[in-house]
C-alpha cells in the first residue's frame, strides 16, 4: 500500500513517521483488547480459549512494542540529528 505513494519511499522522515503512528496505535489497540478480553469473552469462550487469546495477545503486544522501539530508533539515528 504505502508504496503506491512516490513521496512515502523517497523520503524517510515521512516513512518513519507514518510507520511509527501505525506501530503506536496498532499497540495501543492491543492493549486494549487485552485488557477487555476476560470480561468481553468470558461469557461466549470457554476459559482455556480466553487464556489462549490473552497469551496471543499478549505476544502480539510484544512484538509491536519492538517493531515501535526499532522505528523509534531509525527516527532518532536518521531525523533527529537532522
Amino acid at each position: 500500500m504505502l508504496r503506491d505513494f512516490p513521496v512515502i519511499n523517497r523520503h524517510l522522515p515521512v516513512l518513519l513517521l507514518l510507520t511509527r503512528t501505525q506501530l503506536e496505535g496498532a499497540l495501543f489497540a492491543a492493549r486494549q483488547a487485552y485488557s477487555q478480553m476476560r470480561s468481553q469473552l468470558a461469557n461466549h469462550q470457554a476459559p482455556e480459549t480466553v487464556a489462549a487469546a490473552l497469551t496471543a495477545t499478549a505476544a502480539i503486544g510484544q512484538e509491536l512494542a519492538r517493531s515501535l522501539e526499532f522505528a523509534e530508533s531509525m527516527w532518532a539515528e536518521h531525523v533527529e540529528p537532522l
